[in-house]
């Protein structure tokens, strides 16, 4: 679930397809008046909720939006996008479409598309508003006169209605679409993996506060949860872990820091946990599979710190934990700041140091509640940095 200040956007159900459709045919209502030939717009929600294709936006005062979109990979669909006249002007359906892009994103889509008529200019300019851009001109040739095509086959043809199959023509649809992979920027892999065998060599600098994060880590987990560990590193922490819980699944963007991980596995004879050099975007990690994902000084290394917790929010399973210890350059002492950010970038431009964002404690605790969820606990765990250590719920 996301929020706004005032609005809070989360999966609609089965109990709202009433409200949905009175907020649907409230929006359309107008060009209908008009005498545009449109099909059934609020037909088939049954079938998206049950799809999972269908979010809506409330405050205190009821149901004020709809959005349906698919986001199956490679191509995301913003089938529609409503909100009740009453609620016009407050930015209700450009959170719904930031929303999509969102969502298309973190299920790392290539593009998302969307079709719209030409006699609803208006939706044309918010769209171009939003950076989209118009690839054609389709419309059904059968009897529904569907302003819809079936994603799948856009670029590849034949072009067919999505609700009776039938070709489209260039008459009288806009299809726009825009391109949204735009994953954060990720660790340099070489970087990493030219220093795999000293890292797994050198001791930890804070036994005793690594201890500590364990243990309260260790609280949160159950027998039976599969975990989701990001940045793993050469994998101590999941093979210290794995008797406290089901199965770990432990992510790496370095092969040969899983390389090593492995080893140590094998000979610790640890068998339920699985090491993967892939990034956190990678389709093997599959939507609400995971009990627990966990990125210990992870998040701090990506170029969009919000975008990893969105994803990590997608993984979880509704209800589920996401545990993460997050090192705030940006919290540090003005000059120890303005110090540290000048080694690093000395280092960097020697390719002796990745990137690293400066964020804030607030700045972490933000993006998370950003991303949809409850924070549970929260600490600056201190040590050398300031190191923001959090459990949050997805909510």
């Amino acid at each position: 679930m996301a929020k706004t200040p005032d609005l809070v956007l989360r999966r609609g159900s089965a109990q709202d397809v009433s409200a949905m459709a009175a907020v649907i045919n409230a929006a359309y209502r107008p060009f209908v008046e008009a005498g545009l030939d449109l099909p059934d717009v609020s037909a088939g929600l049954s079938e998206d909720i049950a799809a999972a294709h269908v979010w809506v936006a409330e405050d205190t005062s009821g149901l004020l939006g709809v959005l349906v979109v698919s986001t199956r990979p490679p191509t995301a669909h913003l089938m529609n996008v409503a909100v009740a006249p009453s609620a016009r002007g407050r930015g209700i359906g450009g959170a719904l479409i930031r929303h999509a892009i969102d969502l298309a994103r973190s299920s790392v889509c290539q593009n998302i598309v969307l079709a719209t008529h030409t006699g609803m200019p208006e939706n044309v300019v918010l769209y171009e508003k939003f950076g989209w851009q118009i690839g054609g001109r389709t419309v059904c040739e059968s009897g529904c006169r569907a302003p819809a095509f079936d994603p799948q086959n856009y670029l590849s043809g034949p072009r067919l209605c999505i609700r009776c199959h039938v070709p489209m023509s260039n008459v009288t649809c806009t299809v726009q679409f825009v391109q949204v992979q735009e994953k954060p920027m990720e660790p340099d892999a070489k970087f990493w993996d030219g220093i795999a065998e000293k890292y797994a060599k050198s001791p930890i600098r804070d036994m005793e506060g690594y201890q500590a994060s364990l243990d309260r880590t260790r609280g949160y987990l159950k027998p039976t949860d599969h975990v989701l560990e990001l940045g793993c590193g050469t994998g101590s922490t999941a093979l210290l872990l794995a008797q406290n819980v089901q199965q770990i699944t432990a992510t790496d963007f370095s092969t040969a820091m899983i390389g090593i991980a492995n080893r140590k596995a094998a000979d610790e004879g640890i068998e339920n946990v699985s090491f993967l050099g892939i990034d956190p975007f990678d389709p093997q990690l599959t939507t609400e599979t995971y009990d627990v994902v966990m990125g210990l000084n992870f998040y701090h290394l990506l170029g969009d710190m919000g975008t990893g917790f969105r994803r990590s929010h997608d993984l979880l399973k509704p209800g589920g934990l996401l545990i993460a210890k997050t090192p705030s350059l940006g919290s540090t002492a003005f000059f120890k700041r303005v110090a540290l950010r000048a080694a690093v970038r000395v280092m960097q431009a020697f390719k002796k140091a990745p990137f690293v964002d400066f964020v804030r404690i607030e700045e972490v605790e933000k993006a998370v509640v950003d991303a949809g969820f409850e924070i549970l606990e929260t600490d600056n765990v201190g040590g050398t940095v300031p190191r923001s250590y959090l459990v949050a719920r997805k909510i």
